[in-house]
């Protein structure tokens, strides 16, 4: 693939995640720095977290006009702002500001799993080693 088509196909990903999730990459300070193996993780991820936010606070709102049986009130959800998203040390690292314990638990989940999932393709994969730290399967590891 040549790269004005693997440009193009970053800048439709990052437009559909602001487009799925409006205002949490508004504070986006660099680009993300993967290849798109983990694009789907990134994005179920970030989908998880907006819904979370929205259901949380929203059902928050609902019981502070109308709580007849005192049900427990949430937290309201702190809106997330992602600052990077990258590779190091061959995971995804997925810096942001805002959230709760359970955005910080799905970040963690997903962190983990990209150490199982190849970065370039998204198949099954593992961290080889032999100078930067990569998540590749057999296919993509060329440092055989």
């Amino acid at each position: 693939m040549n790269i004005h088509n693997e440009d193009q196909k970053y800048n439709e990903f990052v437009e559909t995640l602001k487009e799925r999730c409006p205002n949490m990459f508004d504070n986006l300070w660099s680009s993300i720095e993967c290849d798109e193996g983990w694009w789907p993780l990134i994005e179920v991820l970030s989908a998880s977290i907006q819904n979370h936010i929205l259901t949380t606070n929203q059902q928050r709102q609902a019981l502070l006009e109308s709580n007849p049986y005192n049900r427990p009130i949430p937290d309201e959800v702190v809106p997330v702002q992602i600052d990077q998203i990258k590779e190091k040390f061959g995971s995804l690292r997925y810096y942001y500001t805002g959230g709760d314990e359970c955005i910080a638990g799905m970040v963690n989940l997903a962190e983990e799993l990209s150490a199982r999932i190849c970065e370039r393709c998204g198949n099954p994969g593992k961290i080889r080693t032999g100078g930067w730290l990569k998540t590749l399967c057999d296919e993509h590891d060329t440092r055989k």
